[in-house]
């Protein structure tokens, strides 16, 4: 038995990630855990250490996920680790196909399912023991054929050197040399025999020569029942989806007419009950004289691998089924969650202007409180309650799929007045000089108003929360673009700038991510649950429109919307 001691490699930017992870790791295994921060110190220890597996997040400063991975499957010493990528729930399906291109062997979401890390390093440890128990009980066999070859060989030779000059003895010492190959031979079928795989061999019309023990066991035959039996009529002739390869074709003819090796786990092979079960298979040419004379087949069993990749796939589709129920349940919350409320806000705003009405607000002092404020503080709070209630109710009917576009027509100078009303309590507040410029024209747009107020109202209210006194500006222009239909189209760019606080090339990458701000420390001094600008992203691509960012520590932001000026009529919709 090979004595293998597991290193595990775990790289992720954020140390509590990694006090996590190995934190884990150490509980369940017995294994070696490094760590490393970042992509590049990731690539120094693999130059320096053996390592088995690697546990890598995918977004990372300066080297990502999948710049990491890349590198490491173009490296002969690194290139047959496996790689399992650590990313956020949300964007798992984003990037799987982008991470399986770049040598992916997995995916595990944050937050961390420890039971799921856990049997994942598992069966990733178990293939990892099995292939160096195999390639450690391979060499051993080699090793000692090896020997006995040599040993034979020198034996050979010593008599063959022995009786060149005995003419009379070239009879018996052929006869000892027929004896040595016949013993190499039947020294060759008990490596065969006791080789864990099925091995058949096949001759240029595709029937079987020679089985291994492994080979009949497997596919339910007796010793000998198969020799000269048509390989692919009898044991191969379709593919997983129980689709019959086309009767003119054969795999094994293709590979004998093309001389290459062929590879496939995609079929099944038959067993002699006419029952069949998934394979993983190699086909290699045999060659005598220089000419191919059949091939050998090595297949495997991979019914438990499947089985073991439909557990996983059925987890994860429970799991976002549990998600998709959550959101669809608080999609259909909302009118509990936010009746009680508006009831708040009214009956505060309705007692607040009987006082005024009333009398005096100095009059009405109770244990040196008072009440007017009070009832403000109550009122602005609830307000305060039901955006942020609002902001996850969006989210979660966006999650629902049952938020929708009503279009309806407006102009733009209602639009701007709207704004500059709606923001000016918080410009002030920060002391900021609020400009907006806009063409003065007649401009008629077809869109969804509450969707387009609510995206710019986000991000006027993001500059001004951010930047304290100093410039928040809107610019909007109207451009033509042509559509995939080769008609120029009216859109509107709307750009709000700030001169605030400003943002790092990191914090821009996870900007629109969901429950997310710049760091935790600006969730902390600003408030807001960090939905604001994921809503609006969704919200400008439910209009056929993008949003884009860009920002410089210290120096500010400039966010960037376009829009169509006209999203499609239903009839419009219905000619297209």
């Amino acid at each position: 038995m090979a004595d293998i001691s597991f290193c595990i490699l775990i790289v992720d930017d954020n140390h509590n990630n990694l006090f996590t992870l190995r934190s884990l790791i150490n509980e369940h295994l017995d294994v070696e855990i490094v760590e490393a921060d970042s992509g590049a110190k990731a690539l120094e220890v693999l130059m320096k250490k053996q390592v088995h597996l690697i546990i890598l997040d995918v977004q990372m400063p300066e080297m990502d996920g999948f710049e990491t991975a890349s590198i490491i499957r173009s490296v002969k010493r690194t290139q047959n680790i496996p790689i399992v990528f650590l990313t956020a729930a949300f964007k798992s399906i984003e990037f799987q196909e982008k991470g399986f291109a770049v040598g992916a062997a997995d995916y595990l979401t944050k937050p961390i399912d420890a039971p799921q890390l856990i049997n994942r390093i598992r069966v990733y440890l178990r293939f990892i023991e099995q292939e160096y128990q195999h390639n450690f009980d391979l060499e051993n066999k080699v090793e000692a054929r090896t020997a006995e070859l040599q040993a034979a060989r020198n034996q050979l030779e010593k008599r063959v050197e022995e009786r060149t000059a005995e003419l009379a003895a070239v009879n018996q010492s052929l006869s000892h040399v027929n004896h040595e190959l016949q013993q190499q031979s039947e020294q060759h079928q008990s490596i065969l025999d006791a080789v864990g795989e099925g091995i058949i061999g096949i001759d240029l019309n595709s029937k079987v020569r020679f089985a291994n023990p492994t080979a009949y066991e497997l596919l339910g035959y007796q010793q000998g029942e198969m020799l000269n039996a048509h390989f692919r009529k009898l044991i191969h002739n379709q593919y997983i989806d129980q689709n019959f390869f086309p009767t003119e074709t054969s795999i094994a003819w293709s590979l004998l007419e093309k001389e290459g090796t062929h590879r496939a786990n995609d079929q099944v092979f038959y067993r002699k009950d006419n029952r069949y079960f998934p394979v993983e298979y190699v086909m290699v040419p045999i060659f005598e004289n220089d000419a191919i004379s059949g091939a050998v087949i090595t297949f495997t069993d991979i019914s438990e691998r499947q089985k073991i990749a439909e557990n996983l796939q059925a987890a994860k589709e429970i799991a976002e089924q549990a998600n998709f129920a959550k959101s669809c349940f608080l999609a259909n919350m909302s009118h509990e969650l936010r009746t009680p409320l508006n009831a708040i806000i009214g009956y505060s705003e309705i007692l607040l202007e009987d006082i005024n009405d009333d009398i005096n607000e100095d009059d009405f002092e109770l244990d040196g409180e008072n009440i007017l404020g009070d009832l403000d503080n109550i009122n602005n709070a609830a307000k305060h309650l039901l955006g942020l209630i609002n902001d996850i109710l969006d989210l979660s009917k966006i999650e629902a799929n049952k938020m929708t576009v009503h279009p309806e027509v407006f102009e733009l100078e209602p639009l701007v007045t709207w704004l500059k009303s709606t923001i000016k309590p918080l410009i002030d507040q920060q002391g900021n000089h609020l400009l907006i410029n806009y063409p003065d024209i007649e401009f008629e747009i077809y869109l969804d108003l509450t969707k387009l107020q609510q995206v710019l109202l986000n991000l006027l209210s993001n500059a001004s929360k951010f930047t304290e006194k100093g410039d928040v500006c809107l610019d909007i222009f109207i451009s033509e673009q042509t559509n995939n239909k080769g008609t120029e189209t009216p859109w509107l760019t709307f750009i709000v700038t700030d001169s605030g606080i400003g943002m790092t090339e990191e914090q821009q990458r996870r900007l629109f991510a969901p429950f997310t701000q710049a760091d935790a420390s600006t969730t902390r001094e600003y408030g807001g649950t960090g939905l604001g600008l994921t809503i609006s992203k969704h919200f400008t691509e439910m209009m056929g429109g993008i949003i884009n960012v860009t920002s410089e520590l210290g120096k500010g932001s400039s966010f960037s919307v376009e829009l169509p000026s006209r999203l499609p009529s239903p009839v419009e919709k219905s000619d297209s």
